[in-house]
């Protein structure tokens, strides 16, 4: 008899475990679904922003990253959309400085973030530099993000381009190994990525200290 009890409460410990890991596949699953969606919406953001965004739609992707970060708190990817999603509120943000600042100091957070669960992350390099300069943030630590994007980025398009942003509109601060590097992808680059780095240029009006004859 002790022994078909104590059978029984055996089975019923292992049912209880199976039934967790059960719901706990399930969560992982669901949230793996939404994390998808919001990576997908996301990405076409980052192709083609539109110029009215609603802090609903915003707040929708936000909450899908956010329940994905319960189950994967580490994962450098959900930093980044975090990051890029407060710096599309921040854009939008634009004729409230006190709102946009606190916007790009939530990204720049989340871009920390992501480069301290992935260091050799370009973009999380790129677009913390981005968040800094946007915010007239610490030099030191904007400057020390553009070369560790350069160093790791080199051949990222998207990279480049908003590497080029700070660099351009701090030309006189970006010191001589920066403006060596901007002269060089200026004139190597080609494709969609050249026009929107020369126009980038020509905007600065830098363009005679750029680009070659």
């Amino acid at each position: 008899m002790k022994q078909n009890v104590s059978r029984w409460i055996v089975l019923a410990v292992v049912a209880a475990f199976a039934g967790v890991s059960v719901v706990t596949a399930l969560n992982y699953a669901l949230s793996d679904t939404a994390v998808l969606k919001a990576r997908a919406q996301i990405g076409k953001w980052q192709k083609s922003t539109p110029s009215q965004l609603s802090a609903w739609d915003i707040g929708g992707v936000r909450n899908a990253v956010r329940n994905g970060q319960r189950h994967r708190p580490n994962d450098p990817n959900l930093y980044e959309y975090n990051g890029f999603l407060y710096g599309l509120q921040a854009m939008a943000a634009a004729d409230l400085p006190e709102l946009q600042y606190g916007m790009l100091d939530e990204a720049a957070a989340n871009y920390r973030l992501a480069i301290q669960n992935r260091p050799m992350a370009p973009y999380a390099w790129s677009n913390l530099a981005l968040s800094l300069h946007r915010r007239e943030g610490d030099r030191g630590e904007m400057w020390q993000a553009v070369d560790r994007a350069m160093k790791y980025g080199a051949y990222e398009g998207g990279v480049r381009l908003q590497l080029a942003t700070v660099i351009l509109e701090r030309w006189e601060q970006a010191g001589e190994a920066r403006q060596a590097w901007m002269r060089q992808i200026a004139n190597e680059a080609g494709g969609a990525s050249a026009r929107r780095l020369r126009a980038l240029i020509v905007a600065s009006g830098q363009e005679s200290l750029i680009l070659a004859n």
